[in-house]
């Protein structure tokens, strides 16, 4: 004969099991992932070593800087004090905060220019905000330099919560886009308002809009060509790695080098 005891076990142990099953069940079928899951597997993360320097094991996550004001600092110290902040279109300047810091740690920040190749590294989904970590490499191989830095993505109050990972991935790619090269060039960006031109075809327009008799500049030049053809620069900008900037009035040029060479004229 079974004692009422055993009885009893029973039913304890069966009514144990009915009451997980619905948790049990829940557990195998899995949580929706979160906005930063999915962003996360949209874009993925890259993968920087120090091995000569900077490089990047996972080039396929490179995305280009669609907008200007975005800066770098040494990948050593926090990029959070100086992070640009992108709103209604427009990466807002640094302000107070980032200004003292630099000058309490004697750092300096790296100007970054549309078209940039920058890799993300972290991302944070706030109430409000989206912030995205990248790193930069400046440098030829085996002897670039590894920066990082952090763009602070804002959404409408309590709009973020309600918003689909579409939404938020075509607000970031008004920052970040994957494409890179001529491919993203000629291309409208969401909210941008503005359509990104060939080097050759910007370099038309420029020499159109300068005077007739200015001085023909052409992408490749070198910077002793510049210089012979337009004279000394009123200012010069020192860029990340070996990028130079100059700048002249008559006729009103912005003229980057890379490598010693004319890489784009404005």
């Amino acid at each position: 004969m079974i004692s009422k005891y055993f009885v009893r076990c029973i039913q304890a142990i069966a009514l144990t099991l009915v009451g997980a099953m619905p948790l049990a069940m829940l557990h195998a079928q899995g949580a929706p992932p979160s906005l930063q899951e999915q962003l996360e597997a949209q874009y993925p993360l890259a993968k920087i070593t120090t091995q000569g320097g900077c490089t990047v094991t996972n080039t396929e996550t490179e995305l280009a800087i669609q907008k200007p004001g975005i800066s770098a600092l040494p990948a050593n110290v926090s990029a959070s004090p100086c992070a640009a902040h992108y709103k209604n279109g427009t990466i807002t300047k640094t302000g107070f905060k980032c200004n003292y810091w630099l000058n309490m740690t004697k750092q300096t920040l790296v100007p970054l220019e549309k078209g940039d190749k920058v890799f993300p590294i972290k991302f944070e989904v706030g109430k409000d905000e989206v912030k995205i970590a990248f790193g930069y490499c400046s440098g030829d191989a085996g002897q670039a330099v590894r920066y990082t830095g952090q763009v602070v993505i804002e959404f409408p109050k309590d709009s973020l919560s309600a918003a689909s990972v579409t939404q938020v991935e075509d607000k970031i790619a008004e920052v970040f886009s994957p494409d890179s090269g001529n491919n993203q060039q000629g291309q409208s960006q969401n909210g941008g308002g503005q359509s990104q031109r060939s080097g050759n075809q910007q370099q038309t327009d420029n020499n159109q809009a300068a005077p007739q008799d200015a001085p023909s500049i052409e992408i490749g030049q070198t910077i002793e060509q510049v210089v012979a053809a337009l004279g000394d620069p009123v200012n010069k900008l020192k860029g990340a790695g070996t990028k130079q900037i100059y700048f002249y009035n008559q006729p009103k040029l912005k003229i980057t080098f890379v490598n010693g060479k004319v890489a784009d004229i404005e």
